[in-house]
Parts: structure tokens; sequence; C-alpha cells
């Protein structure tokens, strides 16, 4: 596999508590997932995306960077009559 001539430490593959998984990475590589697609019930615009460091030891850094991630307001919050859609 690729994984084997990686010399050095690496991050193991793991879940976040929002339930992003981060693939086994080398240390030192800022990783990128896509946000979330559902989380606590909000729904998060998955075309951007939230980062993790993999420090030089091997651990995952202890925070995620999820600040690109935006939530999508549900369409209920502003109700558009039907006869006011585009055709």
């Amino acid at each position: 596999s690729l994984a084997s001539n990686v010399s050095g430490p690496q991050c193991n593959a793991s879940v976040d508590l929002i339930g992003t998984c981060w693939p086994r990475s080398p240390a030192g590589q800022l990783v990128v997932r896509p946000c979330p697609a559902f989380f606590y019930g909000v729904r998060y615009n998955t075309t951007n995306n939230g980062y993790r460091e993999c420090l030089a030891n091997g651990s995952w850094a202890a925070r995620v960077n999820y600040s690109e991630c935006q939530e999508i307001l549900n369409e209920e919050e502003h109700p558009v009559p039907e006869e006011h859609h585009p055709l």
C-alpha cells in the first residue's frame, strides 16, 4: 500500500465529535475534509471545508477548524407563497 513507504509519524484515521472522518495522514499535514452535511438538526453547505492539522508527533490537533462551514437556513423560516415561485 502507499502508506507503507511513508516514513515518520502518522496520525491514525479518526472520526471527530461531529462525525467527520479524518484519514490516516503524515505528520505535519493540514488535512481538508468537506463540512458535515447535517449536524444537530442543522444543514451545512458541504461545498466548504473543515481543516485539521496532523501534528509533528503524529497526533491530531484537538481543534478542528470548521469556520468555513455555514448553515443552510431552512426555507421554512422564510416562506414564499407558491404563486410567487418563478416558473
